[in-house]
């Protein structure tokens, strides 16, 4: 039971540093006088990453921390080759919804 709540407890600290993390970078685009398209469009990717389920955000967090497939698949018990099928999928949804966003009336462009 120790173990448990210490887990939660450090998922808990580095989630809302990483937080912190992003809000800061995005200040840091707007200051640095980066046009409000690209402060928009990191927003948009940022905004689609937090749609995903917890599962696909932990797949995506490792990966794009440069960690092989058979390192993911041993942070989250499941097998390289799921892993492998899992972050095609997330790219696709991800680019999906990206573009979506982009043709959309409303959208970012």
């Amino acid at each position: 039971m120790y173990r448990i709540a210490l887990n939660v407890a450090i998922s808990y600290l580095r989630r809302s540093r990483w937080q912190e993390t992003i809000d800061l970078q995005f200040e840091d685009v707007e200051d640095r006088g980066a046009s409000p398209e690209a402060h928009l469009e990191s927003r948009a990717v940022f905004d689609a990453i937090q749609n995903l389920d917890p599962v696909s955000r932990a797949v995506l967090l490792l990966y794009l921390d440069d960690l092989s497939h058979s390192e993911i698949g041993d942070v989250l018990g499941i097998t390289p080759n799921n892993v492998a099928v899992k972050v095609s999928r997330i790219k696709q949804r991800l680019r999906n919804e990206l573009t979506s966003k982009e043709d959309s009336p409303n959208g970012t462009r």
